[in-house]
């Protein structure tokens, strides 16, 4: 089998990182941390965690930070986990046999979101990893005819909880500053490669701060997404891109509190239902600046 490293993106430090080490320490899976602004220096985390690499943080981005993890990895395998997610007890073996065939670039598993987090952060995993939850998932493999109690190929993957085969990986990004799942999951699609999901690779999203959760982190993201997604177009096709992020508020927000009805417990729905429909509305707003203006400074501004 394969060798892998799993390189561990720090956006909380403190419990959310102590968690996420001590889930991937007890199945044997070797790790790589990418410490993150304002946490202790390597050094401190290094005593805690003797058999773990630990890279202070240089003021780099999120997507920096993931590329410049996968070079000082060097394996083959590599997977990408942010610390607010805590992997499940078969995660690293699942993740390791989803690349059993050659065709298959990238793995990415379900995402189960705590329900003792607070309603900001509930509500940031309805958005962002909504569409991950397990029963979901389960029922698109059963739809597409897969074998539900494993896996199914997909067209895409949580950017929390994804791994990647490098060769794969690096014959596909243009440039080794950066790494943007959905920029370099289209790119490894294109080029005839498969993405694939495993059920068993699961995490549960529990972070301990409140990163991503404010108005303009939100808006960012959506700038980004879609300024990545016009790059390039005519004018015609941006003015059908802007046209269609008019409507993002309605369409996007309907989407999450379907998956919220699922992913989070009843109590929480109106608390959280809210704060969702506004986390929406910032995407919106960004994604049709996007649009028009291109990703300006979404990447240098996508840290923690």
């Amino acid at each position: 089998m394969q060798a892998c490293t799993a390189v561990v993106i720090a956006l909380n430090g403190a419990t959310s990182l102590e968690e996420c080490l001590n889930a991937l320490l007890a199945q044997g899976a070797p790790c790589l941390v990418m410490l993150g602004h304002g946490m202790e220096p390597a050094a401190a985390w290094q005593r805690r965690f003797p058999s773990i690499r630990f890279v202070d943080d240089d003021g780099s981005s999120v997507p920096v930070r993931r590329m410049r993890g996968v070079e000082a990895a060097g394996t083959e395998l590599v997977a990408l986990l942010e610390d607010s997610s805590v992997p499940g007890p078969h995660w690293f073996a699942a993740m390791r046999s989803a690349f059993a065939s050659d065709t298959v670039a990238a793995v990415g598993g379900p995402v189960r979101i705590a329900d003792d987090i607070g309603h900001r952060q509930q509500a940031l995993g309805c958005c962002e990893f909504g569409r991950y939850h397990p029963s979901l998932m389960q029922a698109s493999a059963h739809g597409r005819g897969d074998d539900a109690a494993r896996s199914c190929t997909v067209d895409r993957l949580p950017g929390n909880n994804i791994a990647y085969r490098r060769t794969a990986l690096l014959a596909v990004t243009e440039s080794r500053d950066a790494l943007i799942e959905t920029v370099v999951n289209a790119r490894l699609r294109a080029a005839g490669y498969l993405l694939a999901f495993d059920l068993a690779m699961a995490v549960d999203y529990r972070p301990c701060g409140s990163h991503g959760t404010r108005w303009i982190d939100r808006y960012r993201h959506g700038r980004l997404y879609g300024g990545n997604q016009a790059a390039g177009e005519s004018v015609a096709r941006r003015g059908l891109y802007l046209v269609k992020a008019l409507l993002l508020p309605l369409v996007l927000s309907g989407r999450s509190l379907r998956r919220m009805t699922v992913a989070i417990p009843v109590r929480a729905w109106i608390g959280v239902g809210a704060l969702v429909c506004w986390m929406e509305t910032a995407w919106a707003a960004g994604e049709a600046v996007g649009t028009i203006a291109g990703v300006g400074g979404s990447v240098e501004d996508w840290n923690g």
